[in-house]
């Protein structure tokens, strides 16, 4: 049966060493002491081997979001032999248009 958990960076980091092949985080923004604790966690030194492939989709429309931080942990995912998709957009919904609208 589902059950809902408080959210954590204990959890967090759980899921993360758990994970074996992929790794996918959507967030609305991910903040810079987000992209901080996530880079502390992904390069621990008891982890062997870093993940083969992280997926980051967040908004840049909201300032809370580092993008400067995510470009960076991008490049330092890449070094360590990862690849590393990033999927920002400005927004999570889409706006329908009537055909009638001009």
């Amino acid at each position: 049966m589902p059950h809902v958990v408080r959210p954590s960076w204990n959890l967090f980091d759980q899921v993360i060493a758990d994970a074996q092949r992929d790794l996918i985080i959507c967030a609305p923004w991910i903040s810079p002491a987000g992209v901080e604790h996530l880079k502390k966690t992904l390069f621990r030194a008891d982890r062997k081997t870093p993940l083969p492939r992280v997926q980051i989709w967040a908004r840049i429309a909201d300032v809370n979001t580092d993008s400067p931080g995510i470009l960076e942990l991008t490049k330092d995912l890449r070094a360590a032999g990862g690849v590393t998709v990033v999927a920002i957009r400005r927004s999570f919904t889409r706006r329908f248009i009537s055909p009638t609208e001009n």
